[in-house]
């Protein structure tokens, strides 16, 4: 009698890469999301095609803030280990301009990831980000080991009129430096006030000493005006690395 023959799937063939995608058909904190809520905020599924979670303020506190995040810290910057997040987000704005929104991978994920009244991401640990502070309307990018950080202004709209894909990629370079680059609607970000030709966003970070991180979305609120974020999906692959030499 032959040996019993089967196919093995896609995910076990690529097992040298740590691939997920949610759609948010279903959401229970503590499972392989988290969230972490003040006051009467929440996070839950929502109707909506495919499969949609809704991140609400609902009460009219300034500086109100909620984020959902990866329950484990499964990302770290560091060689031969690349990785990719992407999400595809709207967010609605109560108040003009007075959102506060973040996108990206960061370690300790907590209150005061994004700082009261504007202030922008955190100014220690490590991070990437895409975000947006209240005051402004445009994306804005972050990364970060320990307290050396490059943080920067781009020339893309942060529109409340209709979803958007956020993309970051993460490619070490060298045993110590990786290149980060962002992208939204699958355009790489642009430096505002950069020369042509040479403002492409693209940070170099030394990664030595940097920490595991886990990806998350954050919301603070920028005025007394109750703020909410769709999210349809999140998706990221991470290589392994080696399994054997």
């Amino acid at each position: 009698m032959g040996m019993n023959k089967f196919d093995k799937s896609d995910r076990w063939l690529n097992r040298d890469s740590f691939i997920g995608m949610d759609d948010f058909e279903n959401y229970a904190t503590g499972g392989l999301w988290t969230s972490v809520v003040e006051g009467s905020a929440t996070i839950a599924v929502a109707d909506g095609d495919c499969g949609i979670v809704t991140m609400s303020g609902i009460d009219s506190t300034n500086n109100r803030e909620l984020y959902l995040k990866h329950t484990a810290q499964m990302f770290t910057f560091q060689a031969n280990k690349g990785f990719s997040i992407e999400s595809y987000v709207q967010f609605t704005e109560g108040n003009t301009s007075a959102i506060n929104f973040a996108f990206g991978v960061a370690n300790g994920v907590t209150n005061d990831m994004l700082v009261d009244d504007g202030g922008g991401l955190k100014v220690s640990g490590s991070f990437a980000c895409i975000y947006k502070v209240d005051g402004t309307n445009y994306w804005k990018t972050g990364s970060s080991v320990g307290t050396t950080q490059n943080l920067s202004t781009s020339t893309k709209t942060s529109t409340s009129t209709g979803y958007q894909v956020l993309r970051i990629d993460v490619m070490p370079v060298s045993s110590t430096i990786a290149e980060i680059t962002y992208f939204v609607n699958d355009q790489q970000l642009l430096q505002s006030g950069g020369r042509p030709g040479q403002n492409f966003i693209k940070d170099q970070l030394t990664y030595t000493g940097a920490a595991a991180m886990q990806m998350f979305f954050g919301l603070k609120q920028g005025s007394t005006t109750a703020e909410s974020i769709n999210i349809d999906y999140a998706a990221w692959a991470k290589k392994r690395g080696p399994l054997y030499s």
